[in-house]
């Protein structure tokens, strides 16, 4: 389906059936889109803009969102409410306040966040939170460009399994990746350039964080801390030394 402006897009997220829908141009949101199981979100030719508002994946499973670009003053994209195997990838994000860019929370499971851009943001990525139930939030991060952004790339609170992998890390003034409340961790293969605090633990209530096969260009060392199993999945790293350019020309939104 293709949908024309933000009623039929909005009618097209929230069917019952599953549906892969193309949009392109501009779409002012005006609030939240609630998007339901089985969809697939996807920006056609020149892409997709979207601004004013923000995609909410709450309790849905078997979703994507692909080459859109997103404005937004609070979270862009929400996923909670032990939503699962959701994909966001390949996309531009920026704006934000207080509030992450993606935030994943409440029970949410096997998301795979890839190939995305965020840019002129104080915070990308919230893992987690404080009431979190064990044994769920496992989330895959790579080959995202974190450009310029201060901080959570992500932090995690909580987390099962958090794998950090070939992410580039530019100019990241607060810090990279953060592990809190007893989140497992694990960091390798990433670029990080002009990021003090590269990978560090929450102070007070720390979480676990292996770093491998990390490099890092003025940026400070990271500290790791405990044991983080490897994920139960098949992958393989790009070179470190290649990530800038690898993920510089395919990150974001066309």
């Amino acid at each position: 389906m293709t949908a024309a402006d933000v009623e039929q897009l909005t009618v097209y997220l929230e069917a019952e059936e599953p549906l892969v829908v193309e949009v392109e141009g501009d779409f002012d949101l005006d609030g939240t889109v609630r998007i339901a199981s089985d969809k697939t979100l996807v920006g056609m030719g020149e892409g997709a803009e979207f601004t004013g508002g923000g995609l909410l994946v709450d309790g849905a499973e078997n979703v994507v969102l692909a080459n859109l670009g997103m404005v937004s003053e609070g979270p862009a994209v929400e996923i909670r409410g032990g939503a699962h195997h959701v994909w966001v990838d390949g996309s531009t994000f920026s704006g934000g306040e207080d509030d992450s860019l993606i935030t994943v929370a409440d029970g949410a499971d096997h998301v795979t966040l890839s190939w995305n851009h965020f840019t002129d943001a104080e915070s990308a990525v919230t893992i987690g939170g404080g009431d979190e139930e064990p044994g769920a939030l496992r989330v895959t991060v790579h080959h995202n460009f974190f450009d310029g952004t201060s901080e959570r790339h992500p932090r995690a609170h909580n987390a099962e399994h958090v794998h950090v992998f070939n992410n580039y890390f530019r100019a990241n003034p607060e810090y990279g990746v953060r592990s809190a409340h007893g989140s497992q961790v694990l960091v390798e293969g990433n670029y990080f350039e002009n990021t003090p605090v590269s990978v560090s633990t929450e102070s007070e209530e720390p979480g676990n964080v292996v770093t491998r096969d990390n490099l890092l260009v003025d940026s400070e060392q990271p500290e790791p801390r405990g044991t983080v199993p490897d994920p139960p999945y098949a992958y393989e790293l790009d070179d470190t030394v290649n990530v800038p350019e690898l993920v510089m020309g395919r990150a974001g939104s066309d």
